[in-house]
C-alpha cells in the first residue's frame, strides 16, 4: 500500500476560468469540446459542468459526466524530454530511460503537454504552480477506457475523498490509469 499527500480531484470553476483567453470560454487551452465536470458546486443539489462549447452549467451530481483529474506533482520533478507541445510532450524523470539530465517542471508554462500515468489516459497539460514546491496538472480529455469516454457521477453537490467521484479518482484511477512509478510525483 502507498500514501498520497495529496487527494486528486477534478478542477474547480476559478482554475477553468483563469485559463480562459478572453471571456469567451471557447478560447482556452482547458476547452477540449468535451462535456466534464467540475467539483465547484453551484448550489446544495447542483455542480457546474463545462459543456462542449467551453461554457459552465449546473448539473445534478446524480448524472453521468466526463472524468479529467486534476493532479498536482511535486516542484522537484525534471522534465527529460519534449518541448510540451501535443505531438511532443515533455518526458518525465521516472517514464523515460535515457538521459535524466533536465530542467524542473516548475519552470515550465501553463497550457504545456506532458505525459503522466500509463495507457491512452496519459496527455495532460500544466494548469498552474499556484501553491510553491506544486505544479497542477489535468487530463488532456477525460479519462477513456476501451468502449469510450468514462463517465461517473460525483456521488453529491460536495467532493471529497470519500464521496462517490473521491473514491474513484483515488482508487480505481490511482492504481489503474496512473500507476504505481508515478504516485510518489
Amino acid at each position: 500500500m502507498f500514501i498520497i499527500p495529496i487527494i486528486i480531484r477534478l478542477l474547480n470553476t476559478y482554475e477553468y476560468q483563469t485559463s480562459c483567453l478572453t471571456t469567451n470560454y471557447e478560447d482556452t487551452y482547458l476547452n477540449n469540446g468535451l462535456e466534464w465536470w467540475t467539483l465547484t458546486p453551484s448550489d446544495s443539489s447542483s455542480v457546474w459542468t463545462i459543456n462542449y462549447f467551453g461554457y459552465t452549467y449546473a448539473e445534478t451530481p446524480t448524472s453521468a459526466g466526463g472524468v479529467r483529474p486534476a493532479i498536482v506533482l511535486q516542484t522537484n520533478i525534471e522534465i527529460v524530454a519534449g518541448d510540451g507541445s501535443e505531438n511532443n510532450p515533455y518526458r518525465l524523470k521516472g517514464d523515460y530511460d535515457t538521459d535524466l539530465a533536465g530542467t524542473s517542471l516548475s519552470s515550465r508554462y501553463s497550457g504545456e503537454y506532458i505525459h503522466f500515468g500509463t495507457g491512452v489516459n496519459n496527455l495532460y497539460r500544466i494548469v498552474s504552480h499556484e501553491t510553491s514546491g506544486l505544479t497542477k496538472i489535468t487530463s488532456t480529455d477525460p479519462l477513456k477506457d476501451s468502449v469510450g469516454f468514462l463517465t461517473s457521477t460525483l456521488g453529491n453537490a460536495s467532493f471529497s475523498s470519500s464521496s462517490t467521484m473521491g473514491r474513484m479518482l483515488n482508487g480505481t484511477y490511482l492504481t489503474s490509469y496512473v500507476g504505481n512509478t508515478y504516485t510518489n510525483m
